[in-house]
């Protein structure tokens, strides 16, 4: 079907709203061949009897709901507090598997470096310096990752922005970005404070007997 073009609205910030296309009841009909239609919007004239004209809605016509835009802010509002909810236990989760990550892998690095750290100590190194040094080399790794982590947030949520087609858009904010890479040096940092202690502990005489 061919249309013409009679207005264009102007936004009021509801992606949804913003991005309808409005045509009459005889067109639409005739478009999706069909008489049928899921939803009304219905004005009232005073906005105070919004909840009783939807309960007279409901009264009145068979198997069919009515759900004022109160109704459906507070609805809208549970599914974001669920989302919320799980994506928190989702971070959480993500948080204790980095860090142990972390953690493990210092644990590791410090135990094929025992020589190293043995000739550093008997050198001079003193225990705090071997504990800054990898807490150092902890947090460099969790901010690589972090940074890793950042560019695939963001591609993703390019990606899911086009395939909605402007519907869902997920923003990355500068401010978001600072946060995730200071929570990763965080973390890089507490993963790595066991190792960074037990290497600060290791006999400069035991280290270098290590093979």
């Amino acid at each position: 079907m061919d249309f013409q073009v009679k207005g264009v609205y102007e936004e009021i910030g509801s992606q949804q709203l913003d991005s309808l296309i409005l045509i009459t009841l005889e067109s639409a009909k005739e478009a999706f061949e069909t008489d049928e239609y899921n939803m009304v919007m219905v004005l009232p004239e005073d906005i105070d009897e919004v909840e009783d004209l939807g309960t007279e809605i409901e009264d009145s016509v068979e198997d069919v709901s009515a759900i004022t835009t109160a109704q459906f802010s507070r609805q809208i509002s549970q599914i974001i507090d669920q989302i919320s909810f799980f994506t928190i236990g989702i971070g959480a989760i993500s948080a204790i598997v980095g860090g142990l990550g972390v953690m493990n892998t210092m644990i590791m690095s410090v135990m094929e470096r025992r020589r190293e750290i043995g000739v550093l100590k008997a050198i001079g190194a003193t225990n705090n310096y071997v504990l800054k040094m990898i807490l150092i080399e902890s947090g460099i790794i969790s901010l690589i990752g972090g940074l890793l982590g950042l560019g695939v947030g963001y591609a993703t949520s390019r990606a899911i922005g086009i395939m909605s087609e402007g519907t869902a858009n997920a923003i990355v904010t500068p401010r978001l970005a600072l946060y995730s890479l200071g929570f990763a040096l965080f973390l890089g940092i507490v993963g790595g404070l066991y190792p960074a202690r037990k290497a600060a502990k290791l006999s400069p005489v035991e280290a270098l007997r290590y093979e």
